[in-house]
């Protein structure tokens, strides 16, 4: 049984389908690898290792880690996403602190949350 967390992370470094690729980019980039995802009291705990992300591929830190948060928590009892790199829980990725779980944040990518 595969995570629905999990699929959820492939389906975003997957990136839009054929029709849309030349417009809009993954916003995980490929060179992102999941080691671990754990639920637990309604906060998932994903752990990832990055490795030689090129520059000029990767979409901004807020970008990544608010699709991760935002497309995991919405419709879930998930409140929460903690992240580390490499077991390393007081991690920045591109700009972004990750040493606090993170809730989810809509108008951080622009879009208005409906109540």
């Amino acid at each position: 049984n595969i995570p629905k967390e999990k699929v959820i992370l492939e389906l975003l470094s997957k990136g839009p389908n054929a029709e849309f690729s030349q417009m809009v980019k993954p916003t995980i980039p490929e060179e992102m690898k999941i080691n671990s995802i754990v639920t637990k009291n309604e906060i998932c705990y994903i752990d990832f290792s990055i490795k030689n992300i090129s520059a000029e591929n990767a979409v901004s830190g807020l970008l990544t880690i608010y699709s991760m948060v935002n497309s995991i928590t919405d419709g879930s009892n998930i409140m929460k996403v903690k992240f580390s790199i490499d077991s390393n829980d007081t991690a920045t990725y591109r700009g972004v602190k990750l040493d606090e779980a993170i809730e989810k944040n809509y108008k951080i990518l622009g879009i208005k949350e409906d109540k």
